[in-house]
């Protein structure tokens, strides 16, 4: 719980709200810290809803070997509103970003409109899984990650 404090005619008046306002923020952190996520969507750019999370230590090799590049690369995964979840490059990084924490059992959930669909993250001691209600679905974590099939348990 967060505690928010509000001076008002010479009183303090204190009151607990939750971590986690579902559409009220966008960034997120797993309790490891190596799992960082932001929500996106820009109805300016038609960006549609959709979070990406970068896994910072991991077993796996990174599926972009170029040196040339900067910032992380094989660790960026995406799910959509809608749609299958991927892995994609990223030239920066959300490492290390100011974000809340999204304690295990804890799980929140994104929706705008109801065409850019609705996105569930639930933090886990194994990892983390984002799902959308069209069969997308992404599980990260140190060893392994899943994308759009059964996470084994």
């Amino acid at each position: 719980m967060k505690l928010f404090i509000a001076l008002a005619t010479g009183s303090i008046f204190i009151s607990a709200m939750p971590a986690f306002a579902d559409d009220n923020y966008g960034w997120f952190t797993t309790p490891s810290k190596n799992i960082w996520c932001a929500k996106r969507v820009d109805f300016d750019t038609s960006i549609p809803l959709a979070v990406e999370c970068d896994v910072d230590n991991h077993d796996w090799k990174n599926w972009i070997q170029d040196d040339d590049l900067n910032g992380y690369h094989g660790n960026r995964f995406m799910i959509p509103g809608t749609g299958p979840a991927e892995a994609i490059g990223s030239s920066d990084t959300m490492v290390g970003s100011a974000a809340p924490v999204l304690q295990y059992g804890q799980k929140v959930t994104f929706s705008h409109r109801p065409e850019d669909g609705t996105i569930t993250c639930l933090s886990e001691k194994i990892g983390l899984t984002c799902t959308n209600k069209s069969g997308g679905l992404m599980h990260l974590n140190r060893e392994f990650y899943v994308l759009n099939k059964p996470v084994p348990r």
